[in-house]
């Protein structure tokens, strides 16, 4: 599949949703904790380990509450271990 199928996929059917279900008001990052119907699942199966940013290791991020802020960068590559 070419990198437009892709790219389309993301923006029309992946994006929008997460946009509308996903958002943290309080801590401006993206809930990820949700369910198959974007709902948030209570209490945590899995815990953020390590966090890598552009190569960084970053350690501003919290485990137990599963967020992680993202800094405003013009391109982010992200690396995240879960425990």
């Amino acid at each position: 599949l070419e990198g437009n199928f892709w790219k389309n996929q993301a923006l029309t059917d992946i994006l929008p949703y997460w946009t509308k279900y996903s958002i943290d008001t309080v801590d401006g990052a993206f809930i990820t904790n949700l369910d198959r119907s974007f709902n948030q699942i209570e209490g945590l199966s899995v815990k953020i380990e390590e966090v890598t940013i552009n190569g960084e290791n970053r350690t501003d991020f919290n485990k137990d509450e599963g967020y992680i802020n993202l800094p405003a960068l013009e391109k982010v590559e992200m690396k995240v271990v879960l425990k």
